[in-house]
């Protein structure tokens, strides 16, 4: 007798956020890391990745820092990000536009801005390149 097709669907499309997650965790550490209370710091060398890119790191270590039950939320609203990496606003705006124009990260219904847990790997793999060969833009 078939699986029920409900039970099919749950095997086949649910998203498994730990095995996304688990196996690019090395990867990450060498990107950020995250304080006792939640706080991203960003642990790769800055001066040769683009300043988009230290946002979208301080992004992703918000939504690890969340996943791992040290905050209360995976969002950063635009202060936020721009106190944090020393951005003025405006610039930052920008550079948030431009990542949700790719889709990397999105904006809550309150303009809070999140990482997308399904684009993390490529995210960590796209600042890897950089750290491996290229300057700051």
């Amino acid at each position: 007798m078939s699986k029920p097709l409900k039970e099919l669907i749950r095997e086949q499309l649910i998203i498994d956020e730990q095995s996304i997650i688990s196996d690019i965790l090395p990867k990450v550490r060498e990107l950020i890391r995250l304080t006792k209370d939640g706080k991203p710091l960003i642990v790769a060398d800055k001066s040769r990745i683009p300043k988009i890119y230290h946002v979208l790191l301080y992004l992703v270590g918000k939504k690890l820092a969340y996943l791992a039950e040290l905050t209360d939320s995976p969002e950063a609203s635009i202060k936020e990000i721009s106190s944090t990496l020393d951005f003025p606003e405006n610039y930052t705006r920008a550079l948030l536009s431009e990542l949700l124009s790719k889709g990397l990260i999105r904006r809550s219904e309150r303009g809070l801005y999140v990482a997308e847990t399904m684009r993390i790997r490529e995210i960590v793999s796209m600042i890897e390149s950089k750290l491996r060969g290229s300057t700051n833009e």
